[in-house]
């Protein structure tokens, strides 16, 4: 299946509303669905999971969820990213070593994690660092495993200068 627009936009409006009941095992449902039909993961992570933080965060900034909300609805995908993560079938590997984390002082890492698990799919090592990593001890982790690429995740703006 490739992901076709009405069969995208159902999966999604059914993970939102899993996501605003706080509906784990409805969530689970949605991307064992998704995995029936023929979605890759790739395609879930992006056109699903993604889009439907993407409007959560749309309705925290709008104040029609609170926090604690977001909280739930990241933790409920983190743990749906983490079941897709376990199923993944890496055809071949790249000899590529990837470091991926959330920059000092981010303390959300769903955007780094969402980046190596693609990575992951696409036969990278990955080494994931989570949240807020030291600068410090990322770059003497960079020296040390000498990965060929490091993502660094940041979430607003004032984290461009730890970044630097």
């Amino acid at each position: 299946m490739d992901g076709n627009n009405n069969t995208v936009t159902r999966l999604s409006q059914r993970y939102l509303d899993s996501l605003l009941r706080k509906d784990s095992l409805q969530a689970a449902w949605v991307v064992d669905d998704a995995l029936a039909m023929g979605l890759a993961p790739v395609d879930i992570y992006l056109k699903v999971l993604a889009q439907v933080l993407i409007e959560v965060g749309k309705l925290w900034h709008d104040g029609k969820i609170n926090v604690a909300d977001e909280h739930v609805a990241t933790q409920i995908t983190l743990d749906q990213m983490a079941r897709l993560r376990h199923g993944f079938r890496v055809q071949a590997r790249r000899g590529l070593m990837a470091a991926v984390a959330s920059v000092q002082g981010n303390h959300h890492s769903l955007g780094a994690r969402i980046f190596a698990d693609l990575l992951l799919l696409d036969g990278w090592e990955v080494h994931f660092l989570g949240e807020d990593t030291p600068n410090h001890d990322l770059v003497e982790f960079a020296r040390h495993e000498r990965p060929a690429l490091v993502g660094i995740s940041i979430s607003l703006r004032d984290q461009v200068a730890s970044l630097a």
